[in-house]
C-alpha cells in the first residue's frame, strides 16, 4: 500500500513538472549590472534559485585579481569574482520564500553563510557531490589536502505566518557524479530540485550552456549558440604561433 502511495505521489510529481515545462529561456548578461527588480516585475517572484559563482580563491581575493593564484598567472577560462562583488548581488529581491541552492569552495564556506543570511537565508541542509572519473574517486588540487567532493549549501526563507510548500526526504544528501565539462554540476541536482517543489519557478545565476533546462530561467555571460564553439587562443612561447586545437605538440628538448 505505501509502495502504491509512493508511486502514484511520483506520477502526480511527474504530471505537474511536464505541464510547467517550456523551452528554456535565457539572458546572456554580466549579472552584477543586471536589473533584478525589472525581472521580478516581468516574472514575478521565484521559488528556487541555483547559483554557481565563479569563485575567486584566496590569493586572488587579497590582491584583487582575476587570476587563481597570488604566485603564478594561472587563469580559468571565464572571469572570477570576488567575494564582495558576489555579495552585492541583490539576490534577496528575486525571491519572498523558498530555496536558494548555493555551490561553494570549501575554504568560502564562511563568507557562503554571510551571504546567505544578508540574502535572507538560514542555511538548513547542504548536499555533497563526490567527483567520480571512470567510476573512480576523482582527485583534484587542494591547498592543505587534495579535493574529491564539492558542496552546495541549501538556503530557505518565509515570511512569518506564511508557508512554503515543498517535498521533504526525496533525496539523500551526498550525490556521485562523474566530472564532466569545467564547471559541469551533476544533472542530479536539477532533478532533486523538481522533486522538492514540483511546478515551481525556478532560476539558474552563473548558468552555461549545458545548464539550459526546460522549466529555467538562466542568466549567465556565457550563454548562446555564440559560445557553444568557444576554446582559449594559446599561443607558442617560443614561436608565438597560435596553437591549434586537436594537433598533437611535444616539448622539445633544445633550448
Amino acid at each position: 500500500m505505501n509502495m502504491e502511495k509512493r508511486l502514484d505521489k511520483d506520477q502526480k510529481i511527474k504530471i505537474i513538472n511536464d505541464n510547467y515545462k517550456h523551452p528554456h529561456t535565457y539572458v546572456n548578461c554580466d549579472v552584477r549590472y543586471f536589473n533584478f527588480d525589472f525581472l521580478v516585475d516581468k516574472l514575478g517572484y521565484f521559488d528556487v534559485i541555483l547559483m554557481d559563482p565563479p569563485w575567486r580563491i584566496k590569493g586572488g581575493q587579497q590582491n584583487d585579481s582575476g587570476f587563481m593564484f597570488s604566485n603564478s598567472k594561472f587563469n580559468l577560462d571565464y572571469d572570477t569574482m570576488s567575494n564582495q562583488e558576489i555579495m552585492n548581488l541583490r539576490i534577496e529581491k528575486i525571491s519572498r520564500k523558498g530555496f536558494l541552492f548555493l555551490w561553494i569552495l570549501s575554504n568560502q564556506i564562511n563568507t557562503a553563510y554571510e551571504m546567505l543570511n544578508k540574502w535572507g537565508y538560514e542555511v538548513v541542509d547542504q548536499i555533497i557531490w563526490v567527483k567520480l572519473k571512470n567510476n573512480n574517486v576523482y582527485l583534484s588540487h587542494g591547498y592543505y589536502l587534495m579535493h574529491s567532493f564539492e558542496m552546495c549549501l541549501v538556503g530557505y526563507k518565509c515570511p512569518p505566518g506564511e508557508y512554503v510548500e515543498y517535498n521533504s526526504k526525496v533525496s539523500n544528501n551526498v550525490l556521485f557524479g562523474e566530472v564532466r565539462k569545467k564547471s559541469q554540476k551533476p544533472d542530479e541536482l536539477y532533478e532533486i530540485i523538481d522533486l522538492m517543489m514540483p511546478g515551481a519557478k525556478k532560476i539558474e545565476i552563473f548558468a552555461r550552456n549545458h545548464n539550459l533546462r526546460p522549466g529555467w530561467f538562466s542568466l549567465g555571460n556565457q550563454l548562446g549558440e555564440q559560445y557553444e564553439k568557444w576554446y582559449n587562443s594559446v599561443d607558442c612561447n617560443s614561436c608565438e604561433k597560435s596553437i591549434r586545437i586537436g594537433v598533437r605538440r611535444f616539448k622539445s628538448r633544445n633550448k
